[in-house]
């Protein structure tokens, strides 16, 4: 038993010793990032990143050192990246913007369904962490009015536990499916940013296929499909087409 309880308190206090590695780490790189040694910050970012320890703030900083050494599709990687961990965050959403606007192609978007931009927008009116909390207050609650609700001898307090655990369980069920969708979109690799400076989007998986059209670095564009060291690509305005997997960096890829 003792040695179990050896066990626990070392993995606990590796773990807390590790926590403080990376925030000594952050506050190393956003230092040498105020001294505008942006190369120097991304070295001590990508420590963090070696450590397995990610968030909204290291992505952004690290986009904003790539924005200032004028490397743009890495700039775009990194904010995409911290927007998934934090899709409401208007600095974010605005760096992001700002960078693609310094990226050749300027495709315009095909417009999505309103229900659909409601649907997302709903999903990502909270972050994954704060839907989680959300679902797991109402599934206490629920326990709760169960608890009131058998305990009850009033009509009353029984009808009002009643309707208590049905709301509770409803909204539990809903806000967790939230937080689900959200992981799982955050975990999804079906997006990616063009890394080389100019490639031909062919018609086919080969080397051989006609050349359908051209994009270049810094673009986002969707995976539809992978065969072999190819993949089918859509972009914003809806064409489609195959490419290297080379020549991109996909988004969630660890």
């Amino acid at each position: 038993m003792k040695k179990y309880i050896l066990f626990f308190f070392v993995c606990l206090f590796a773990s807390i010793s590790f926590a403080q590695s990376g925030d000594a780490l952050m506050q190393q790189g956003n230092h040498l990032y105020s001294k505008k040694e942006y190369e120097k910050a991304i070295e001590v970012y990508q420590k963090v990143l070696a450590q397995k320890q990610t968030s909204a703030a290291l992505y952004y900083n690290m986009g904003n050192s790539y924005y200032r050494l004028a490397n743009y599709p890495s700039a775009i990687l990194y904010y995409e990246k911290a927007q998934k961990l934090a899709p409401n965050d208007e600095d974010i959403t605005t760096n992001l913007k700002i960078a693609n606007l310094k990226i050749k192609d300027k495709i315009e978007t095909v417009p999505e369904l309103f229900f659909i931009r409601w649907w997302k927008a709903l999903i990502n009116l909270f972050t994954i962490d704060v839907w989680a909390y959300i679902g797991i207050s109402f599934v206490f609650l629920f326990f709760f009015s169960l608890i009131f609700f058998s305990l009850s001898r009033s009509y009353t307090f029984r009808k009002t536990s009643f309707f208590g655990m049905f709301l509770s369980i409803i909204i539990a069920v809903v806000t967790l499916g939230f937080a689900y969708i959200q992981y799982q979109n955050n975990r999804s690799n079906d997006e990616a940013i063009v890394f080389t400076a100019s490639v031909q989007v062919k018609s086919a998986p080969d080397e051989t296929g006609t050349a359908k059209f051209v994009i270049h670095e810094g673009l986002k564009v969707r995976i539809e499909d992978k065969l072999n060291s190819w993949i089918k690509i859509k972009i914003p305005n809806g064409d489609n087409g195959w490419i290297s997997l080379n020549d991109v960096k996909i988004i969630n890829e660890k």
